[in-house]
């Protein structure tokens, strides 16, 4: 069964981009996989704080996140949910982010090439309260970046713009098309 990651950045149970959380995993129900699914204010990644464990050691000095990594390095398919905040991901997406610096650490400074063994397609959500699609371009490119190093591939992209006003709805069909082009 393949392994699917859901990573939610929105603080908001009741927002737009917990409401796309739910319908993909309805979506998911009828299909074979293994999900596993992280709520990023509950798992309140620590900031990296550039100690420089990772260069010369497998893992992070700061253990909050090892069970998320273990779990991210057996996924095939990971999915980012995230709503803009001041142009870019919520606090604890950046602070992940920036923990994937063991990764980069392993590639570049322990020449451990791919530092994951297990290709990722990833799919990214962004809901933004305007309508500004530069800062979506930003962020998607920040992960595309991002997952180079990480042995993953970005190949599935859905923008929700002015959801403070409540002109878009995110609807079913839009989900299934998300997440066909994912899987």
């Amino acid at each position: 069964m393949k392994k699917i990651m859901i990573l939610n950045a929105s603080p908001r149970a009741d927002g737009a981009c917990s409401e796309a959380v739910y319908i993909f995993e309805d979506c998911l129900n009828d299909k074979d996989f293994e999900l596993v699914k992280y709520d990023l204010y509950d798992l309140n990644p620590a900031p990296c704080k550039d100690c420089g464990y990772c260069r010369v050691k497998n893992g992070c000095s700061v253990k909050d996140l090892d069970l998320f990594f273990a779990d991210f390095e057996l996924a095939e398919y990971i999915v980012v949910f995230s709503p803009i905040y001041n142009n870019f991901f919520t606090g604890p997406m950046k602070n992940l982010i920036d923990r994937f610096q063991r990764y980069y650490s392993a590639r570049f400074f322990r020449n451990i090439k791919p530092p994951i063994e297990i290709p990722k397609r990833v799919g990214v959500f962004i809901c933004s309260g305007t309508d500004d699609k530069n800062s979506f371009n930003y962020m998607c490119e920040t992960l595309r970046q991002s997952f180079t190093v990480l042995n993953g591939k970005i190949v599935s992209k859905f923008y929700l713009p002015s959801t403070d006003t409540n002109k878009s709805e995110i609807s079913k069909n839009d989900i299934e098309i998300f997440m066909d082009n994912l899987i």
